[in-house]
């Protein structure tokens, strides 16, 4: 909704500051110790997200604003809170229950918006096959990956994103990749690469 007032950009952008809000409330609940090392490695993946996306002079809304950051405390409370219930469930056991109550959530909007809207043509079909299987694999992915690597860590590897994004936007769309952009991408992989010797 938040895209309704404000660029997706900024959208996202406020949204990223959620490995930092992931790493104070992992201290928080006592999962983790405040580590200066992974409070800077989350800061410059953020400032590198913030040169990756250019957001330049976007139009700022206070609504847009308020509801990415709604969506930013929950992915972090999301995060943590997985992260806690990791040690007593299963691994899938979490996607599983996100999953079901998610598809029920979003059927009902679905419904009351009017859909379902099924694709046209071959081109769409495709399209929608594939983000049907790669989506689940991110999710099963990632909260596997959760128990094994931390909140905080799980949490700024997720700072690819954008960056995988616009290289696949470069690669298949033609569009030209600029120097802040490659800066900005070069900042989160630092960050990661300190996040991940710091664990090791």
């Amino acid at each position: 909704i938040s895209f309704q007032f404000i660029p997706v950009s900024l959208a996202v952008l406020v949204l990223y500051v959620f490995p930092i809000l992931v790493a104070l409330l992992a201290v928080a609940t006592g999962q983790e110790r405040l580590k200066r090392r992974t409070l800077a490695a989350a800061a410059s993946a953020f400032a590198g997200v913030a040169l990756v996306l250019e957001i330049g002079g976007a139009a700022l809304d206070w609504r847009g604003l308020a509801l990415a950051a709604v969506s930013a405390l929950a992915l972090a409370g999301n995060v943590v809170g997985a992260a806690q219930l990791n040690r007593h469930m299963k691994a899938l056991a979490i996607p599983f229950a996100l999953s079901t109550v998610g598809a029920l959530v979003f059927g009902v909007l679905m419904l009351a918006d009017g859909g379902p809207t099924l694709p046209a043509g071959a081109r769409g079909w495709a399209i929608f096959g594939a983000t049907t299987l790669t989506s689940p694999a991110a999710l099963v992915a990632f909260y596997f990956a959760l128990p094994r690597a931390g909140a905080p860590r799980s949490a700024l590897l997720m700072n690819v994103e954008p960056v995988i994004t616009v290289l696949l936007a470069t690669w298949l769309l033609g569009e030209a990749l600029s120097a802040l952009q490659g800066i900005g991408a070069a900042l989160i992989v630092g960050a990661i690469a300190v996040a991940a010797l710091a664990r090791l």
